[in-house]
């Protein structure tokens, strides 16, 4: 009797943990499938957009830097850091005394050939003159044949001379011409319309143009403006 009841005991807890198992088994094969769930939404008509920050520089699409063709102190500036000018309009001045000078001595030069060029011509004259008598006399027999000969190369020889002074003159007149426009250049002018953006040199200062143009100042058209801007490189990939 005392082996009968635990084995009964046994198949009792058996029993009823296959019943579980079975109840379980049963649950997962009879219960319904879970159905799939989907997001769902109206199609509209829409503009996609896509937006990177960049960072750059605001620049004039047409800016002029502004110099000087020749050396000397800035006498004076007539415009400010952003006024707007007008092309021709006078911007600043050098100094045009020293370029005033080598003005008037290219003048007085030029007016030293001409008198000698007109000293000359007196001088030819005359020569012409002595020749013309010379041939009668020797027509005639009342001269040798050198002083005519003396006469003839002396003509030539003053009108050699006139044919220099010439080509001097000629020379001297392209020197004063240049000078003029070294003198001109000292009145610096605004070469297109626009705003006056940086300056770099002011009153009192001295600019040396011997080897390169210095810049005075810079003029920029602002109707017209265009961004030098920097991209994120991971940005450009996406």
């Amino acid at each position: 009797m005392p082996t009968t009841q635990p084995r009964r005991s046994r198949q009792l807890f058996i029993g009823i943990a296959v019943l579980v198992v079975l109840a379980l088994a049963a649950s997962f094969w009879l219960s319904p499938a879970k159905k799939n769930e989907y997001l769902t939404a109206t199609v509209q008509r829409t503009d996609l957009e896509n937006a990177v920050l960049a960072t750059g520089v605001l620049q004039a699409l047409k800016q002029v830097e502004v110099g000087a063709q020749v050396s000397g102190q800035l006498k004076s500036l007539k415009v400010v850091l952003g006024q707007t000018v007008k092309k021709g309009d006078w911007l600043a001045e050098i100094d045009p005394v020293i370029s005033q000078n080598t003005l008037a001595q290219e003048q007085a030069k030029l007016e030293n050939l001409q008198a000698q060029k007109l000293a000359k011509e007196v001088r030819v004259k005359q020569a012409e003159l002595t020749w013309a008598r010379q041939r009668e006399m020797l027509a005639q027999d009342a001269a040798p044949r050198q002083d005519m000969e003396s006469a003839d190369a002396e003509l030539r020889a003053l009108r050699a001379d006139g044919v220099s002074l010439d080509a001097q003159i000629r020379q001297q007149k392209l020197a004063m011409a240049s000078a003029q426009t070294n003198l001109s250049y000292t009145r610096i002018v605004a070469p297109i319309d626009g705003d006056v953006v940086s300056i770099s040199t002011l009153e009192g200062q001295t600019v040396v143009a011997a080897f390169q143009v210095p810049t005075l100042m810079k003029l920029a058209d602002l109707s017209t403006m265009t961004v030098k801007a920097q991209v994120s490189e991971a940005d450009v990939c996406a």
